[in-house]
């Protein structure tokens, strides 16, 4: 079965392969930064969202080595093409994906249907406005500590949706925003944790709880 593509017409595709325990996962999202700046669309507001970050695949090579995931119910911020909430799902886990755009939201349901994947829930939603209720097992985000703007709210929204016993796992590419973030949330009693993620090029993963 087909479903209409929802990438943004006249920019360039590019699909990437990532292996999951003998699956094979194809993900679409654009060629790269330079495809989307010279683009006829205001280059003030390029579609970001349609990137396939280096850490977002780092995120998702990280879950891919989980054990724990079923049934964790699990919140995806800034889900963009997808991939890290489509690895958490085939590992057991109960996904919401979540992004500020509606295009990036489809693009992900996109890719998840795409691959056979199942069961994801997709919400369109700004971190500045935000009203989503419940408790999540597991947050995940990838790249969205560039700006300093965000830290506020996305400070609020894990203090408000992620679980006493939960984990927020934010892989990022080695901005200075993020220890500026991870300072942030450990001046408010949170633990905080910092690893390098193996591949190139180098990213890192933040593990924040609550103290």
């Amino acid at each position: 079965m087909t479903f209409p593509h929802p990438f943004p017409p006249g920019l360039s595709r590019r699909e990437t392969r990532f292996d999951l325990e003998g699956r094979s996962l194809i993900v679409t999202a654009a060629a790269d930064l330079e495809d989307l700046l010279l683009t006829d669309r205001d280059v003030e507001k390029p579609p970001y969202w349609a990137v396939l970050w280096p850490s977002g695949v780092a995120l998702a090579a990280h879950l891919k080595s989980q054990r724990d995931l079923v049934r964790k119910v699990t919140l995806e911020l800034g889900c963009g093409a997808g991939l890290a909430g489509i690895v958490a799902r085939l590992k057991g886990a109960r996904v919401l994906q979540t992004d500020l755009f509606p295009e990036a939201a489809a693009l992900a349901r996109w890719n998840a249907r795409r691959n056979g994947v199942g069961g994801i829930r997709y919400l369109a939603m700004d971190w500045r406005h935000w009203s989503l209720r419940g408790r999540f097992d597991l947050v995940l985000a990838a790249d969205v500590l560039y700006e300093r703007a965000l830290h506020a709210p996305l400070q609020a929204i894990l203090e408000a949706n992620l679980a006493p016993r939960g984990e927020a796992l934010l892989a990022d590419p080695g901005r200075p925003l993020a220890l500026e973030f991870a300072a942030r949330l450990e001046a408010a009693g949170w633990i905080s944790t910092m690893e390098l993620l193996p591949g190139v090029p180098p990213c890192f993963l933040y593990r924040f709880r609550r103290a």
